[in-house]
């Protein structure tokens, strides 16, 4: 029986907690990535990386222009979503997102719930459109997306594929307040989980002013889109 096996084997069906994953949490990222093997690491970025490469990784991935959420089972980072406004060329309204699941912890729909948890918050945050690349032989992470509506497009030894997105609403921020304050009550919400809470109540408040708009260029990117008057969705 492999060590993945066994794992799996004192695994009963996991309910994982998603919330954001905060820059000085890097650790528990870099163990996160650290347990994934050499396929699973060349997947997630696309080269063969060294556990010193990891570790390399883990401390710059968390940076301005991206925004992470994880999946924790038990308390452990299982599974992460990065969703990265910086790496699609300088199109400030596009959003390039990515995937990781240790391989104990497939099979349960982790992945999908990541998927569209990242896509709430890139919507959220201003992106139109969702970008996704990986190798043309991810069967796995294709069929997660075709699932969520991306459509494909060959290139070469990868696929891209793109979603487009409606743009932030009201009902929007309610579900990433909802998954902020399942995460509190449920004793997962890491050290900073107010931040998420703080962004819905502001954005609420700078909806009634819109001065505020033009000056929305000059937000971070996890504080963009809140100065946008959201749409009540049908």
């Amino acid at each position: 029986m492999t060590a993945i096996n066994r794992e799996r084997d004192t695994v009963q069906t996991p309910s994982p907690v998603l919330r954001l994953l905060w820059w000085f949490e890097w650790e528990a990222l870099e163990t996160h990535l650290l347990r994934l093997n050499e396929e699973d690491r060349y997947r997630r970025f696309g080269a063969h990386v060294s556990d010193a490469g990891i570790r390399s990784r883990a401390r710059r991935m968390q940076r301005p222009g991206s925004v992470m959420l994880a999946a924790l089972v038990d308390g452990k980072v299982r599974g992460t979503v990065e969703i990265d406004f910086a790496a699609t060329g300088g199109a400030e309204r596009s959003a390039e997102i990515a995937l990781t699941v240790e391989r104990a912890f497939r099979g349960w729909g982790i992945g999908s719930r990541l998927f569209a948890a990242g896509r709430l918050l890139a919507e959220n945050r201003g992106a139109d459109q969702l970008v996704l690349t990986t190798q043309a032989d991810n069967g796995a992470m294709q069929r997660i997306a075709h699932n969520h509506g991306m459509e494909w497009h060959r290139d070469g030894s990868e696929r891209a594929a793109l979603l487009h997105l409606q743009g932030g609403t009201l009902r929007g921020w309610l579900r990433e307040a909802a998954l902020h304050g399942r995460a509190l009550l449920v004793g997962e919400p890491g050290a900073a989980w107010w931040r998420g809470a703080l962004r819905t109540a502001i954005a609420a408040l700078l909806r009634r002013v819109r001065p505020l708009q033009h000056a929305d260029r000059r937000l971070p990117v996890s504080w963009r889109g809140l100065s946008r008057t959201p749409a009540i969705a049908a």
